[in-house]
């Protein structure tokens, strides 16, 4: 059977990541008769975010200096358990057209690459989300047409739509993310760990076969 999975996130989200980790290795758990389609949906930590900002600067404005100096050693230390090297340099900048990137992605089939590919990108190697540049880099990494997805990152189109999407998301997710819907019944919030995953994708499967 098929088990569908809709995952509420932002690209700049160390949780995100960390959620996405976790998704994987449930879903590898799972037995060969059970596959997933998951499809990623735009969530805006922060919709009025400039193109470029100093990360720990912003962190620092959202959460306090104290506070950011105490969450980044314990941010670095769960990534490093689900295989991530969280780094907290560069800049950080507005992630409406990542969203749009891993929207168009998705007309190819490429979303899931586009989205590792960006994480990586932003939380192991200092890029920017809010440079066209760093997501033309991924787009070519996924397999996708650079030119082509260059004239479609310098129009118009699916701004509003991500907007609006992610402000419809933003109380789907009870303002926060990750949030993981499974086969449109079953919620998840946060970066669950492993085996409750593994519970909630056993309790589809055999409430799918009554």
């Amino acid at each position: 059977m098929k088990v569908q999975v809709e995952v509420i996130s932002d690209t700049v989200c160390p949780w995100c990541y960390v959620g996405k980790r976790r998704l994987e290795k449930a879903m590898k758990k799972m037995p060969d008769s059970v596959s997933f389609e998951v499809k990623w949906k735009p969530f805006l930590l922060n919709p009025d975010a400039p193109k470029r900002i100093n990360k720990f600067e912003a962190y620092c404005r959202k959460f306090g200096e104290s506070r950011v100096k105490a969450m980044m050693p314990a941010m670095k230390e769960a990534g490093r358990a689900d295989g991530i090297e969280f780094s907290f340099g560069g800049d950080t900048g507005n992630t409406v057209n990542s969203h749009r990137l891993i929207e168009y992605a998705d007309r190819f089939g490429k979303q899931d690459q586009v989205v590792e590919t960006l994480f990586r990108y932003y939380f192991e190697e200092e890029k920017n989300m809010g440079e066209e540049d760093v997501l033309l880099a991924a787009a070519k990494e996924a397999g996708l047409d650079v030119e082509e997805t260059k004239k479609f990152l310098e129009s118009e189109e699916l701004v509003a739509e991500v907007r609006k999407e992610a402000s419809v998301n933003s109380r789907k997710a009870m303002g926060g993310v990750p949030h993981f819907l499974i086969n449109g019944r079953y919620q998840l919030h946060g970066a669950q760990d492993v085996d409750t995953f593994v519970e909630l994708f056993e309790t589809v499967t055999k409430t799918s076969q009554l």
